[in-house]
């Protein structure tokens, strides 16, 4: 499996406004075809890897079609050969955020809605490929990483129950010891709560 760290990033694809451009993605989707790999397509929503252009637009006008251009751009052009699409990544905040959302140029334009509203738009254009949400900090054992863990749960519940497309809950896993052990039992209990409400879960990042 192969998982482009930067070079699918929307800043990495469309730096200038209506000028998209794949060379990074296209060689590496061929590659994958030419070594039997599978790819996941990272990330479609990243506030960390938007050009300044989208951000700006997206607040100022609240014009979600910002958005629909950039999944237009990547997702039937893909459809087939990436197979696994992180949607939204990192949009869990307890400390700062809005109801426990990152306050995101895309909260900001859109509101909280606007992770339903990713993979709502990225199921309509590629209705075969499995949808994702992917965040940090769900691993350890202090407070920050108890709480998103219940604020993740709580997403998920309230997408899957509104019926909204998502496939997989990506866990990056940034074990990082100095906040405190691995909680064996309530990261069991979360790992199970989260397959019964339907999705499968992947381990998107790894490193101790």
């Amino acid at each position: 499996l192969i998982v482009p760290e930067y070079h699918g990033q929307w800043s990495a694809v469309e730096w200038v406004p209506g000028q998209p451009w794949f060379g990074n993605y296209d060689a590496i989707v061929d590659y994958a075809a030419i070594t039997g790999k599978a790819v996941r397509g990272h990330s479609l929503i990243w506030e960390q890897m938007t050009p300044d252009w989208a951000r700006e637009a997206m607040v100022a006008n609240r014009d979600w079609a910002v958005v629909q251009r950039h999944f237009a751009h990547l997702l039937p052009r893909y459809s087939g050969r990436i197979g696994d699409w992180i949607v939204v990544n990192e949009m869990i905040d307890t400390e700062d955020g809005d109801r426990d959302f990152r306050r995101t140029s895309f909260q900001r334009a859109f509101g909280n809605d606007y992770v339903a509203r990713a993979l709502e738009t990225a199921r309509q254009f590629d209705p075969a490929a499995r949808l994702m949400i992917n965040d940090y900090s769900l691993c350890q054992d202090n407070v920050v990483d108890a709480a998103r863990r219940t604020a993740m749960l709580r997403l998920v519940e309230r997408l899957k129950a509104r019926g909204v497309p998502l496939d997989t809950v990506g866990i990056q896993g940034h074990l990082e010891l100095a906040k405190g052990p691995i909680p064996r039992r309530e990261l069991a209990a979360f790992l199970r709560d989260l397959a019964g409400m339907g999705v499968t879960l992947s381990i998107t990042e790894l490193d101790v």
